[in-house]
Parts: C-alpha cells; structure tokens; sequence
C-alpha cells in the first residue's frame, strides 16, 4: 500500500496478478478510505487497485473532471498495456463520466470496463430537497447543486460513458438518496447492465453482493474481451438490462 499523488492507496495483487487494474472513485462527503476494503478484496482476485483521492465538496464536477483526466493520464503513461477498469460510487461516476470525455485519455489509457454503484445518472431528488430547504449550502457543498434533479442541473449536460465500454450500474433498492430510475443512463454504451441489490446509498460498497456482483462483471469482460466487435447493442428499448441480486 502507498500513497502516490492523488492515488491515496495502492494496493498490489493480493493474487496471482493479472496484468490489469482497478481505480476506484468514492463519492460526495467521502474519502478514499471509503472504497479500500472493497479495493482490498478485489486486489485478491490478481487487480492492481488504486484508491482515488479528491476534495470532494470544494470544486464544480467540471473541475473534478479536469483532476481526474489529469491523474488518469499520468497514470496511462506508466503502462499503456494494462486494461484499466473502474468502480465508483455515487458522485465518483459522474466525475468519471465528465473525465472520460477528454480527448487526451484516449490515447493514453486503456480503458475497459466501468461499475458505477449508486450514481446520480439523472440528478438526484434528494439533494433538489436538501438546496431548498437550505440553499446556503450549495456554497460550501459546491458539487451539491449540480447533482440535483432540478432539470437545468449540471448532471444532466454531463458527457455519457463511451459507446464502447462495458458498464455495469449496481443500484440500491433501499437507496434513499438516489432512486432506481435515476441511476440509468439515457444512452447506455455497448455492454450494459444494471443490477439491483437490497442495501443503502453510503455504504453499498460493503455488502458482500455488490463485492460479488463486481467481481463477477469484471470477470466476464475478461472472458468476452475478445467478442467486443460482434456484441450487440443493448438498451432499455431493446433487451431490458436489468437484473435483481
């Protein structure tokens, strides 16, 4: 474990390695301590994980957006070999879907597969009811009002995940932040699953499920890396996407 610039934990293969790694991006109010136990079993599978540390509350998405593509690329410098996944949590997959947009990442990082649990794809009522009853506290919670449902929110002009990524989307049924049909995409990308698990909002990444549920995307991408080009298209308007764990 290390810290390394804005990477605050990097775990080494707990497992046989298997030539890839995992960034995990935690969410609104969060550290990166939040995602390291989930972080340390998916290093037993054979991942390099590396924990994604940023202050959250203090900049715009837009901004975070910018530091992440930053890191990433720097990131992409050391091994361009390396198949680079990503599992994040609630705000940590909108910065990620803003990052992903950026023109320099996509010669620098092999990006495969993304596991978004939790995220506020189409803003978040919650935090729409949170701004009125205090709207002071879009001030110091700056991401807060970009976030909500309110439809001239951020969120909503935020870039959608490439088309040729695989997603997973683990969505909690017992949220209470977020709800089930605000974590879709409008434009899901090729592989696209979403998947609903009994737990809460903050700490829907310490149920053994959603470990599970993780583990088991990412390892069918593994296996299926090589059909990428003959996949078809899977949508809300096509085949329903949902599964319930």
């Amino acid at each position: 474990m290390s810290k390394d610039g804005f990477f605050r934990f990097r775990l080494k293969s707990a497992g046989t390695p298997n030539g890839e790694r995992i960034v995990m991006i935690h969410g609104l109010l969060r550290s990166a301590f939040s995602m390291l136990h989930m972080g340390w079993r998916l290093s037993r599978e054979g991942y390099e994980v590396l924990c994604y540390e940023y202050p959250s509350c203090s900049k715009t998405i837009a901004m975070h957006g910018c530091d992440l593509a930053r890191e990433l690329g720097k990131l992409g410098q050391e091994n361009k070999e390396a198949a680079t996944h990503f599992v994040t949590h609630s705000l940590g997959g909108i910065i990620l879907r803003e990052a992903l947009a950026k023109d320099e990442l996509n010669s620098s990082l092999r990006t495969a597969s993304v596991v978004m649990l939790a995220p506020p794809n189409q803003g978040s009522d919650k935090a729409r009811a949170i701004l009125r009853r205090v709207p002071l506290i879009g001030k110091i919670v700056r991401p807060l009002p970009e976030l909500s449902s309110e439809p001239k929110a951020y969120v909503h002009r935020v870039p959608p995940v490439p088309e040729n990524l695989r997603l997973a989307i683990i969505a909690g049924r017992w949220d209470g932040k977020v709800s089930m049909a605000q974590t879709h995409l409008k434009r899901p990308c090729l592989h696209y699953e979403h998947i609903q698990i009994p737990c809460c909002h903050t700490f829907i990444m310490e149920r053994k499920s959603v470990v599970s549920a993780t583990l088991s995307f990412l390892l069918r991408h593994r296996r299926h890396a090589g059909r990428d080009a003959t996949a078809k298209r899977c949508s809300p308007k096509g085949r329903n996407p949902d599964r319930i764990l």
